[in-house]
């Protein structure tokens, strides 16, 4: 049976065969093509394409790759261990709304572009354009003040002022916000001062 990367309870994956496998997955997981890979590591594109076509079976710029994708260079290298040492915030196992430990105020949607929002805060997501990662309704947690990197999601303004929620990724060294219903959400072009949080967490029900 192939394997697949499935998170796990205890925060790890079911590891892919290969070190190209897991390039490969990590590098589309966060939005970047081979040559943007490159450009961030400090590499040549070839290189990343032969890591990729599994001519070579590891890489010596393992570290710097690894800081890229924000992987675990142990995972990059062997597929042991959690894929992250942090969990992207919209691939976290969601929480029981039973256990989860609501410090951070609940914010309603409504409001969100009419106040000055706290540092830390929730917010339940106002549509499905980020479903099934994060569907209508489910609360999202937000802080304020991080750096975002690729992958992240995010609490950003559109070209219009309006507050939503995506996804980053850079595309040719401009940051770019997607929503995962591609067909009706089109990505666009940000800049760092659009974004208002980054999403580090997801509560939901189970079920």
């Amino acid at each position: 049976m192939a394997h697949t990367n499935v998170m796990q309870a205890n925060e790890t994956f079911t590891p892919v065969k290969t070190f190209a496998d897991r390039l490969t997955s990590a590098r589309e997981a966060a939005g970047l093509n081979q040559v943007q890979l490159a450009e961030q590591a400090g590499v040549s594109p070839g290189s990343i394409g032969n890591y990729e076509s599994g001519a070579r079976k590891t890489a010596r710029e393992l570290l710097e790759i690894a800081k890229v994708l924000s992987v675990n260079p142990e995972w990059l290298k062997t597929g042991k261990g959690p894929r992250s040492t942090v969990v992207p915030a919209l691939l976290a196992q969601p929480l029981s709304l039973a256990s989860a430990t609501l410090t951070s105020p609940v914010i309603d949607w409504g409001v969100i572009k009419m106040i000055s929002l706290p540092k830390a805060f929730k917010v339940a997501a106002p549509d499905d354009s980020m479903s099934p990662r994060l569907k209508a309704g489910q609360l999202a947690e937000f802080e304020a003040g991080l750096e975002m990197r690729p992958g992240d999601g995010v609490l950003v303004r559109d070209a219009e002022g309006e507050p939503c929620i995506r996804r980053c990724r850079k595309v040719r060294g401009q940051w770019e916000a997607y929503a995962e219903d591609a067909d009706n959400h089109l990505p666009f072009p940000i800049e760092p001062d659009q974004v208002l949080a980054v999403l580090v967490g997801v509560h939901a029900r189970w079920g």
